[in-house]
């Protein structure tokens, strides 16, 4: 299962890029938002992602792991993060991403994910409110960036291989 939390969109699509990847490869995959998740009870393995606002993940994703705690932690569990820290790959970009990977994972202590990653996200000012806008173009231009879609689909795809490599998903 993958469940994710997404504010305008660009996560839901990565998980459902995700999801695609892991199906081609004959696996059985349920792609939703975590809020609507009944319970993980039917899942060998659950993919979280969220993106990252105020260096922390969307609250569904805490939320949705105290709620299903106890079957996710006996079973193998992978997160990502979206990010707009990720969008440069110098060293100062790759220590922030990591920064708010570590402290997206401190929100959920008693979950170890078997795999963990952080990709670019997608930023467009029409779907944000004022005061994200504000704010976006403040660390956008700190960043020397412009709004647009940073999504690396090839890393995504990557990011999924290795997911599959470390476990062993049942086929459909």
């Amino acid at each position: 299962m993958i469940g994710y939390a997404s504010k305008h969109g660009s996560t839901a699509e990565i998980a459902d890029f995700i999801g695609k990847e892991l199906k081609s490869k004959k696996t059985t995959v349920d792609i939703q938002p975590v809020i609507q998740v009944e319970s993980v009870e039917n899942y060998d393995v659950v993919i979280i992602g969220s993106p990252i606002y105020y260096g922390k993940w969307l609250a569904e994703i805490p939320e949705f792991v105290e709620i299903n705690l106890e079957k996710l932690i006996n079973i193998p569990v992978a997160c990502f993060i979206t990010c707009m820290a990720a969008i440069k790959t110098d060293e100062d970009n790759i220590k922030e991403a990591n920064g708010h990977l570590t402290k997206s994972l401190a929100q959920i202590p008693r979950i170890k994910p078997f795999k963990t990653g952080y990709f670019a996200g997608k930023l467009d000012y029409k779907k944000c409110t004022l005061i994200e806008t504000i704010l976006m173009k403040v660390i956008m231009m700190w960043k020397g960036a412009e709004a647009g879609d940073y999504r690396n689909w090839s890393i995504i795809k990557s990011w999924t291989s290795a997911v599959l490599n470390v476990v062993e998903l049942p086929e459909s």
